[in-house]
């Protein structure tokens, strides 16, 4: 089905952010894993930047690498203000190597290699929570409460037309989401790209689209399970 248009006062009509309704889906492929479709998982680790470490872990750091490259995210040799996350495994952990050392020292989350294969399998970014490694006396932190509460991500984006507000597609909707949850976690990368031609900006809260006759269109996001376990709360 052709993607919806939106006509001007002149005549003129411009592709619109894409749409769907609740009921639609997209189309799966057999060459990457099953549910996974192909331009969400292309796009992963958009606007995310790793460090790999350890010499025990299950690949090399070369596949590694060219795993997050491929589904769109960066890998630096070094820990910089710019690293979002470091990947390795228990064993490199206690190597405790130079960049484990300088991780730790910048708080960096430290997270097991499987987030990476995980995420791919599953076409997503996923939660970080399950995946972190660090030491015992951080994960008694941890458990006290003082980590930052899991993030609602059964959430719904929509962008504002001229004739009201219309859902993103679910893919598009996935991605948008997964950038907001990286976003909130860490603080950084407040305007992300989500394909070719648009750009969201979480701060201003609104979508950038080449092409559009209007190249800013306001953007809202509604926590469908949050409200809904609100009702659920308030009956009897």
């Amino acid at each position: 089905m052709s993607e919806p248009q939106q006509t001007t006062s002149d005549n003129t009509t411009n592709p619109a952010p894409t749409t769907e309704n609740v009921s639609s889906g997209s189309s799966n492929t057999a060459s990457i894993p099953a549910k996974a479709p192909v331009e969400m998982c292309l796009n992963v680790f958009n606007c995310i930047t790793f460090a790999i470490t350890g010499k025990t872990l299950s690949k090399s750091h070369h596949d590694i690498e060219k795993v997050i490259v491929e589904h769109g995210g960066h890998v630096t040799t070094t820990i910089t203000a710019k690293t979002d996350y470091l990947i390795t495994n228990d064993e490199g952990y206690h190597e405790m190597t130079k960049l484990t050392k300088e991780a730790e020292h910048r708080h960096l989350v430290i997270l097991d290699e499987k987030f990476i294969y995980d995420c791919v399998a599953r076409g997503k970014f996923l939660s970080i929570k399950k995946y972190i490694i660090e030491s015992q006396e951080k994960k008694g932190v941890r458990k006290a409460g003082e980590m930052e509460e899991e993030i609602e991500v059964n959430a719904k984006w929509a962008w504002k037309s001229e004739a009201g507000w219309c859902q993103f597609v679910r893919v598009m909707n996935e991605r948008i989401e997964n950038a907001y949850e990286h976003y909130l976690r860490t603080k950084r990368n407040k305007i992300c790209e989500i394909d070719t031609l648009r750009q969201v900006d979480f701060e201003r809260m609104v979508i950038h689209c080449q092409g559009d006759v209007i190249p800013s269109r306001r953007i809202k996001r509604e926590a469908v399970l949050a409200k809904e376990n609100a009702k659920n709360h308030k009956k009897p």
